[in-house]
């Protein structure tokens, strides 16, 4: 993972995955260094309605951040700690993602 991780802050890349039936945007931080990822699988199925709203009650929208820490496997020694802001809303159809270098979600 942290390889992946690597490779993807190395190049600037958005990962764009489609995992859950709403929409999310996180901000994830190793270090000095970041990747945004996008969920977007919201059409063409049920949505996966998100109960516990924080944030902005009228637009649905759950937003906050957590840490996650990789721990080896075979030994159960701590790798390394990433920290994933995220930005969730209950949607259901299909979103169109345009890339403009001007805007900035964090």
């Amino acid at each position: 993972f942290d390889k992946f991780y690597k490779l993807l802050a190395d190049f600037n890349c958005i990962y764009l995955c489609a995992d859950c039936h709403n929409f999310n945007i996180m901000k994830i931080t190793k270090g000095d260094e970041s990747v945004i990822q996008i969920m977007s699988g919201t059409g063409g199925a049920n949505p996966d309605i998100i109960e516990e709203v924080v944030g902005d009650e009228e637009k649905n929208i759950l937003s906050g951040s957590t840490t996650y820490d990789v721990v080896d496997n075979d030994t159960g020694k701590f790798v390394s700690r990433y920290n994933i802001e995220y930005n969730t809303i209950n949607s259901y159809g299909y979103c169109k993602i345009i890339k403009n270098s001007k805007i900035s979600f964090w």
